[in-house]
C-alpha cells in the first residue's frame, strides 16, 4: 500500500513514519485504524449504498459496516430535509391529482 521510491519496495512497517507525520501535523489522539472509519463514512456518504460499502470494507456482516460508516449530524439533517421535501412533493402531487375540493 505504501511505496518507498528510494528502494523501489513497499514499506512493511510504517509505525515510525506515522508517528512522525502526526507529530509534525500536531495531530493527537488519532490512530491509523481511524482512517478505515473515515473511508467507510466517505464511501457511504458518496454512494449511499450500504452493500457497496460493506463489500469495499470486506465485512461479512452489515452490522459491522454500520459501526464503521458514521454519518455526521449535518449529513443526517440533510437527509431529513430531502425526505421532508420528497414528502411535501408527494402530498402536492396527490392533492393535484384529486382535483379541487368541492
Amino acid at each position: 500500500m505504501f511505496w518507498n521510491h528510494e528502494t523501489e519496495t513497499r514499506y512493511v512497517r510504517i509505525k515510525r513514519a506515522w508517528a512522525t507525520a502526526l507529530k509534525q501535523a500536531k495531530i493527537t489522539g488519532f490512530r491509523f485504524h481511524d482512517l478505515r472509519h473515515t473511508f467507510a463514512s466517505h464511501v457511504q456518504m458518496g454512494l449511499g449504498d450500504l452493500r457497496a460499502t460493506q463489500t469495499l470494507l470486506g465485512h461479512a456482516d452489515p452490522r459491522m459496516t454500520m459501526r464503521y460508516a458514521h454519518l455526521s449530524d449535518a449529513r443526517l439533517k440533510e437527509a431529513m430535509r430531502s425526505l421532508a421535501h420528497l414528502d411535501a412533493g408527494a402530498t402536492l402531487s396527490a392533492t393535484s391529482a384529486v382535483g379541487p375540493q368541492k
